[in-house]
């Protein structure tokens, strides 16, 4: 399914937009109430060869993944299991080498830095959180600096439940419109998660017996962070099941 023909319409991106933040409620409003309006034709029509209707799905679930009207992923992907191919429209050159800017390395030492010293305190995650947040330009380099730190075998388990509250933080606050580029937190950190979860899987079972009780809290800690996830509809639920079967028991499939 092809979203090209109608990229950059001012109309459908603003009623995505409101559609949404607003739920599926706002758009069935507008659908009454522009009923006889014949720029809202095609919101009644069928989706097959409604290239209005194509682009404006796509829209709506793009946003909801934590993409914003100025940065989205640019990959194929299904909206559901066994659903049609969605290809979204290319970026343009300039917004795609915004999202390619490197740390220095001061800079990185300084987050490798706050990373060690984390806690699962709220104000210890807020702020290395804000600090990348102000960073977005070098969101790619961020997420590698916390994925690395996230599924090395030796990071204690409070170390690494910081972490994931961390990403959590930036998986939410990925979704704010007025923060320029938070988007790509989301889409770069998406492809790691399987690893991530992998990864207290592991820390789960090497605890074995031994440490029952805090094998049973870690996993209980993560999956509310996962339920989270959920609410928001941070993922596809499909994605987010899998990522249970990760955690739960090591197994993709």
């Amino acid at each position: 399914v092809s979203t090209q023909s109608t990229w950059g319409d001012r109309l459908l991106d603003n009623l995505a937009l409101h559609t949404a933040k607003y739920g599926i409620q706002f758009e069935q409003v507008i659908k009454a109430r522009e009923r006889e309006n014949k720029d809202f034709v095609w919101l009644h029509q069928p989706l097959e060869g409604n290239s209005k209707l194509i682009y404006y799905k796509w829209r709506v679930y793009s946003l909801l993944q934590g993409d914003t009207l100025q940065n989205w992923r640019v990959t194929p992907f299904q909206m559901y299991i066994g659903g049609p191919i969605w290809l979204p429209p290319p970026m343009d050159k300039s917004q795609v080498a915004a999202m390619d800017d490197v740390l220095d390395n001061d800079e990185s030492d300084v987050f490798f830095k706050m990373l060690r010293g984390m806690t699962c305190e709220r104000d210890s995650v807020k702020k290395v959180m804000v600090y990348a947040m102000d960073r977005t330009q070098y969101a790619a380099d961020l997420v590698e600096f916390i994925v690395q730190s996230l599924t090395l075998a030796e990071t204690p388990a409070n170390s690494k439940l910081a972490r994931l509250y961390l990403v959590h933080d930036l998986l939410h606050n990925s979704s704010l419109v007025q923060v320029k580029g938070a988007s790509a937190f989301r889409r770069l950190l998406e492809p790691h998660l399987p690893a991530v979860l992998r990864s207290f899987h592991e820390l789960v079972r090497a605890q074995g017996t031994k440490e029952l009780e805090v094998s049973v809290k870690l996993r209980a800690q993560v999956c509310s962070v996962m339920r989270l996830w959920d609410q928001w509809s941070v993922y596809p639920p499909e994605f987010l099941s899998h990522l249970q079967h990760i955690l739960l028991d090591g197994n993709p499939d």
